[in-house]
């Protein structure tokens, strides 16, 4: 964790470089803007499968990637982002949602960090924009640290503007920009394509993710000259990195986005996650 970790307010120094939060500070952010634009969109919006063609006898050969282009009338992915933000600027007027679209190359920004956290991975790197402006803090209980209660409502401005969007504008935004989103899955190194069903296994994961009451302890560890903070239990340690940006958003947010999420597959009539 030590690429990500918690940034102590009272206690060890916090890791170097930057003001604010941590990285782990701006991936939750992030975070909630997945589950918000992308898994709306990606329950919304999930392609209907298409007939299966007529088997033909031919003789075996290597698949080949599949053709694609961008439909006309769409801007090239290097121009999109003043489109982007003329779609996405109706769908709430929580002031969250201006600070999201004020990010620059918001198609590829979203894209990697849907990838990176189907993947388990911290996209923090990409999302610089949504630092926190308080500190990550700990109490001690006894001979042990918990994290603060306090810390958990730093996202609280993030939840609720999640909670604000409209879920059916969320899904007609992502059905335009599709093709966009597809196009820079493939330029990631994806040649078939498959960005929808990336974006599922991202909200999936973040479903997943368990939802923690009471005291959350803590320990320090140091990597090098950077003192971090782990948790103490075995089975919050052991989660993803994306889940554990996610846990540090506190229960009450975690629950918020998760019912939406939820709310959604099950208003559409979506079958279970596979495993």
């Amino acid at each position: 964790m030590h690429d990500f970790d918690f940034a102590p307010g009272d206690g060890p120094s916090p890791p170097s470089g930057g003001r604010g939060g941590s990285p782990a500070a701006l991936i939750a952010g992030g975070i909630a803007l997945l589950a918000a634009l992308g898994a709306v969109g990606y329950f919304t919006l999930r392609p209907a499968p298409k007939p299966s063609p007529t088997p033909q006898p031919t003789a075996a050969v290597a698949p080949s990637p599949t053709p694609f282009t961008i439909p006309s009338g769409l801007p090239a992915i290097d121009e999109s982002d003043a489109f982007v933000r003329d779609l996405a600027k109706a769908l709430s007027s929580h002031p969250q949602l201006a600070l999201w679209l004020g990010a620059k190359e918001l198609v590829r920004t979203f894209t990697v960090v849907v990838d990176n956290v189907a993947e388990g991975a911290s996209p923090a790197k990409h999302l610089g924009f949504l630092a926190p402006t308080k500190p990550f803090t700990v109490v001690n209980k006894g001979n042990r640290q918990t994290i603060d209660p306090r810390s958990y409502a730093r996202y609280d401005g993030f939840a609720e503007g999640v909670v604000s969007l409209d879920s059916a504008g969320c899904g007609r935004v992502y059905k335009t920009l599709e093709p966009l989103l597809e196009r820079a899955y493939r330029q990631l190194g994806y040649p078939q394509g498959g960005f929808t069903s990336r974006l599922g296994r991202a909200v999936d994961l973040l479903l997943d993710t368990p939802v923690v009451d009471g005291d959350v302890p803590v320990k320090t560890t140091r990597h090098g000259k950077t003192i971090v903070y782990e948790y103490m239990e075995p089975r919050l340690e052991a989660l993803t990195l994306a889940q554990k940006h996610l846990l540090r958003m506190g229960p009450q947010n975690v629950r918020r986005l998760q019912a939406k999420l939820r709310d959604l597959k099950q208003a559409l009539e979506l079958p279970p996650a596979q495993r």
